[in-house]
């Protein structure tokens, strides 16, 4: 409810915030029913909710590489930046890869947010793969259409799965 509040269509915080930055030279915009704007308003609002989780994963990614290789680095003679571009971010590839794939797969179950701000509007900007099927097995009562696309959806997860088992095991992890 706080996120329909804040894409309030011509009054709210987000919209004052976009005319104070530009003078208000920029018109309100309609964050959730322009199917222009709507799709990036749940991205933005998903980010927003995924952000604590990932910072606590990479938190511990940082918290597993292994303090010897930045006294190395700094022996080599190593900046700031280049202990970060040559031991931080070789370090995290693995964490990168979890983070990634999971948040992907995150994407493709979202509903939440779909069926409270825009129920896949407009014109259908917003559906997703999960809101798709509810629909279709409740709304719509084609219960075994929504079984067959929930059988799509988990092979789809299954194969990114796959894909980040593969790619930790490239990464030696």
């Amino acid at each position: 409810m706080i996120w329909s509040t804040l894409f309030q269509f011509p009054t709210g915080p987000l919209n004052q915030v976009v005319g104070w930055i530009s003078g208000g030279r920029v018109a309100p915009i309609d964050w959730l029913g322009d199917p222009n704007w709507s799709m990036f308003s749940l991205v933005l609002l998903s980010a927003w909710q995924a952000y604590g989780f990932q910072m606590v994963v990479y938190l511990a990614g940082l918290q597993n590489i292994p303090e010897e290789l930045y006294d190395a680095a700094l022996i080599d003679g190593a900046g700031a930046f280049g202990r970060f571009w040559h031991v931080t971010m070789p370090g995290l590839r693995p964490t990168h890869v979890f983070v990634l794939l999971i948040t992907t797969i995150q994407a493709f179950k979202l509903y939440t947010q779909v069926a409270v701000l825009t129920h896949g509007g407009p014109n259908g900007s917003t559906e997703t793969v999960v809101h798709y099927m509810v629909n279709a097995g409740f709304a719509e009562q084609k219960v075994g259409y929504a079984s067959a696309v929930s059988l799509v959806l988990f092979v789809i997860v299954v194969a990114i799965a796959l894909t980040q088992r593969a790619l930790m095991r490239r990464f030696d992890v």
